[in-house]
């Protein structure tokens, strides 16, 4: 692996957190959660707020509007057909249900619209770019379904399965099963 500058893996793991969070977090808690010391947490969330990726608010730090900026970005990189974002928002208007669209890129089934219902049920974890552990959802598993079982052990290979719930399936055999069906 190519050498990898640590401040900026400790800066990209706090946005993860903060987006995550999807409120204000204590600095305390940052600190605790992201292993850091204090000092280092108190530097590392300054220097986010002063270029704009956080802020500092009454309860604690949040994301600022540069990782809007970020986030947006990223999701119109994703080359969509803009037909294909309507059936996503007819089927999810349709079922009352959130709707996903996912395309693979490489060995990754990769999200790239999302249209959320008026129910408000949500999967927090799931987001436009999202890859990870798509052998225990329905999209990921809708795509590789229809995929080569060559391609299937390649991406398993790539993404090792992780259990999700009790019932998540994790032996690549039992998942290769349950794709042929």
């Amino acid at each position: 692996m190519a050498d990898l500058l640590g401040t900026v893996r400790k800066a990209l793991r706090a946005l993860d957190y903060l987006a995550a969070a999807g409120q204000p977090v204590p600095i305390k808690t940052v600190a605790a959660d992201l292993a850091l010391t204090l000092p280092s947490s108190y530097h590392l969330m300054n220097t986010l707020v002063a270029d704009g990726y956080a802020e500092r608010v009454q309860t604690g730090y949040r994301l600022g509007p540069k990782a809007a900026r970020l986030g947006d970005a990223y999701e119109r990189s994703w080359p969509g057909h803009p037909a294909l974002r309507g059936i996503v928002a007819d089927l999810s208007a349709g079922l009352d249900e959130n709707a996903y669209l996912a395309v693979l890129r490489g060995r990754d089934v990769v999200i790239t619209e999302m249209v959320e219902s008026r129910q408000r049920v949500r999967i927090a974890s799931l987001f436009p770019g999202h890859v990870d552990q798509l052998h225990a959802r329905a999209l990921g598993k809708a795509l590789l379904a229809f995929c080569e079982p060559r391609f299937v052990a390649a991406y398993l290979a790539a993404h090792p399965p992780a259990r999700c719930t009790d019932r998540t399936l994790v032996a690549p055999e039992a998942i290769a099963a349950e794709l042929a069906r």
